[in-house]
């Protein structure tokens, strides 16, 4: 739930990315890991779809290596824009060739925090539960929270 007055004190931003280089795509590399995607310059969701965040320790799905994350809620508005990016995602790619298609393309999502390249997971699903889990490019707990913290206000916790 978002409480009222709340401000972000920092930008956040996905974006669809590439792995390799295409023309009028901008090359970020990852915070701390040298890996290099190359961005498209639309803006697919920014701080006025998110409505809340939580730190979440890796469970057992993640590597726990890779430390603590953040799970971004989104606003309905939000959740429908993810929602209508990723539908293609998932999509069985062997069904596709078998009935003369070809497969959906791979699809990145660059999370920027204030401009810093943070993730940019493959997204292999339909993601139509309007949040985002990040397990990358926090080096604690504390650097997590405060993160958290500043893209949402003190709107922490599931809304």
């Amino acid at each position: 739930r978002v409480r009222p007055g709340a401000k972000p004190t920092c930008s956040f931003e996905l974006r669809r990315a590439e792995p390799a280089a295409a023309e009028g795509l901008v090359p970020r590399t990852i915070k701390g890991s040298g890996a290099t995607y190359y961005l498209y310059p639309e803006v697919e969701l920014s701080n006025a779809d998110l409505l809340g965040a939580s730190v979440r320790a890796a469970d057992k799905y993640e590597d726990p290596s890779e430390g603590p994350g953040l799970c971004l809620f989104l606003t309905k508005a939000g959740a429908r824009k993810l929602s209508e990016l990723t539908e293609n995602c998932g999509a069985n790619t062997l069904d596709s060739l078998l009935a003369g298609k070809l497969p959906p393309p791979e699809l990145h999502l660059a999370v920027l925090i204030d401009g810093e390249l943070i993730a940019a997971p493959k997204v292999t699903a339909h993601l139509t539960q309007g949040m985002i889990p990040l397990y990358s490019g926090f080096a604690g707990e504390a650097e997590a929270e405060k993160t958290a913290r500043a893209l949402v206000g003190e709107n922490l916790g599931e809304p």
